[in-house]
């Protein structure tokens, strides 16, 4: 495995800093408290995270940044011929630590999961720490026996005169002075003791110095943002100051416009019910109501009547019968109706026709008689006496058909009348009484017509009398008007009326708007003395806008 690159987002005092590492040894070096030991420490960090609360709990401290509490950074890394990028990032909340890392092969683009350091070293953070990860003021740490065997091996190889079982039999003497067989006792075991003390103090009061260093340079950039800020305040607040100001004076402008507008619209409301007033009056929603509504009886009235006599002309007009049979079927019904006038007739009919048929055989026994005379007979006064007869008989029937005709005559005369023969009598006769009743029941529709014509007419006169006294509240009216004039009179000033009303609504609704804003304006603004403001604005508050008073709060906001 080989790491290729380093590139630290946040870490302890670091920040946006990208370290190449090359082929073979690579060195780091700088100052003291440069951040050798840091970019270590990131390297751990990559591999294994922070360390756990316990004693490597300043390591885990100086790790996260002083302002955002934060550890980020990538490590991009050469392993098997393939590179991966590691990403990692560790934010502390109060107590609490929440860590993310992430591991990609480059070449596949695959995100990889698992355990970052069991993948690419294979070990656990302690044998880490105390093989390949030895960091400043660690290295008592490392196994003592293993490094002076290491020493002794390294010492005794380098020359070959030296006689190594002497050597060593002289050195085992020696190292029973130094230090006993089992390591604790001797003059190198108390050193050791006394430099292991010494080590430790000095680690921890390293430990504080560079913590002590760090916080002063972080206090002294802090400082000198604080300065900035400070300074950056001072300038926004003066902004926003001007602004605000700049802005209230265009309140103050915009008042004194909604105020010249509130003007105006009462003028134009006051010209408007001035050129409305009639006979002293102003128009209002009532005369308009009660000019409406009777404009609409007199139309409703004219309609009725319209259609009164519209049907009253059409019954006069409409011939459903003969004048003339109405005319004798009232002679009919003077006589008593045609069925006793035709019974009398009858009658007279029938007395005149047997009348005749007795007068006719009358006579003709007195023929038969006077034939008899004429035959010779043995009675020599049988003669006479048949003459005697025959004459009485003639007498009767002369006598018989004289009534007869007398009767015909009076029945002639009672059919005479009606001009019509006595065959056609009888239908004529219905025919009259038919016409007559067709007239009589015509003559009371039109009298039922006649009367809703009368009544619809006095309705129209009172509709019109309604109308022209409504008009008469705001118009000088001619002395006669009809009905068709009066309406279109009415019409006009119902229009009138009805644009005056709509207008004059329009302008006082404005005006009330406008009267509320300028109410509410003026007490937004009663705390600020204009003459104030425009001595000490010297922005062109012409060219203010409110995304400018919203920037500059934002500024200000932002620096505060």
């Amino acid at each position: 495995m080989k790491i290729q690159e380093l590139n630290i987002i946040e870490f302890g005092c670091l920040r946006d800093k990208k370290i190449t590492l090359g082929e073979g040894l690579n060195l780091i070096h700088g100052e003291n408290e440069s951040g050798k030991s840091t970019v270590m420490l990131f390297i751990r960090f990559m591999f294994y995270g922070l360390p756990a609360r316990s004693k490597k709990n300043y390591d885990r401290e100086r790790s996260l940044s002083f302002e955002g509490h934060r550890a980020a950074g990538t490590m991009l890394l050469e392993q098997n011929g393939k590179s991966y990028l590691i990403e990692r990032q560790a934010v502390a909340v109060g107590t609490k630590l929440s860590e993310k890392v992430k591991v990609t092969e480059l070449d596949s683009g695959e995100t990889l999961d698992g355990d970052v350091a069991a993948r690419f070293l294979g070990v656990p953070v302690e044998v880490f720490e105390s093989s390949c990860f030895v960091s400043q003021m660690r290295t008592t740490e490392v196994n003592g026996e293993k490094t002076a065997s290491a020493v002794e091996n390294m010492l005794v190889s380098a020359d070959e005169s030296v006689d190594v079982a002497r050597v060593l039999d002289r050195m085992d003497k020696v190292r029973r002075v130094y230090k006993l067989a089992r390591g604790n006792g001797g003059l190198i075991y108390e050193t050791e003791e006394q430099v292991r003390k010494l080590d430790q103090r000095q680690r921890e009061l390293t430990d504080k110095y560079v913590e002590c260093n760090e916080r002063s340079a972080e206090l002294e950039r802090k400082k000198a943002a604080l300065a900035n800020a400070c300074g950056e305040l001072e300038i926004t607040e003066s902004i926003l100051e001007q602004v605000t100001g700049g802005r209230i004076l265009q309140q103050f402008a915009e008042l004194d416009g909604k105020k010249a507008q509130l003007e105006e619209l009462d003028r134009s409301i006051d010209e408007l019910e001035n050129s409305a007033v009639r006979k002293g009056r102003l128009p209002d929603d009532d005369y308009r109501m009660r000019l409406l509504g009777a404009a609409s009886n007199l139309q409703s009235a004219e309609k009725r009547y319209s259609e009164c006599a519209e049907k009253y002309n059409k019954e006069c007009s409409s011939a459903e019968f003969d004048e003339a049979l109405a005319a004798v079927g009232e002679r009919v019904e003077a006589r008593g109706g045609a069925q006793q006038i035709m019974a009398d007739v009858m009658k007279k009919h029938k007395s005149a026709k047997s009348k005749k048929g007795w007068a006719f055989a009358l006579i003709g026994a007195a023929v038969v008689s006077g034939a008899c005379i004429a035959i010779p007979c043995g009675i020599s006064y049988l003669p006479w006496i048949l003459s005697a007869v025959a004459a009485v008989l003639m007498a009767g029937g002369a006598a018989v058909f004289v009534l007869s005709q007398k009767d015909k005559k009076a029945k002639d005369q009672a059919i005479s009348e009606f001009s019509v023969g006595f065959d056609k009598i009888s239908e004529y006769l219905s025919q009259c009484e038919t016409a007559l009743l067709a007239r009589r029941s015509a003559e009371a529709r039109r009298g039922e017509l006649s009367i809703l014509m009368g009544a619809s007419q006095n309705a129209l006169d009172d509709a019109r009398g309604a109308l022209r006294e409504t008009l008469e509240f705001a118009l000088e009216l001619k002395e006669e008007l009809d009905v068709g004039e009066l309406l279109a009179v009415a019409e006009g000033e119902l229009l009138r009326v009805g644009g005056f009303l709509k207008s004059l609504d329009a302008l006082k609704r404005d005006a009330e708007f406008l009267r509320l804003l300028v109410s509410k304006n003026e007490i937004e603004l009663s705390g600020y003395d204009r003459n104030e403001l425009a001595d000490s604005v010297t922005v062109d508050i012409s060219k203010l806008t409110p995304e400018d008073l919203k920037t500059a709060k934002q500024r200000n906001e932002y620096n505060r």
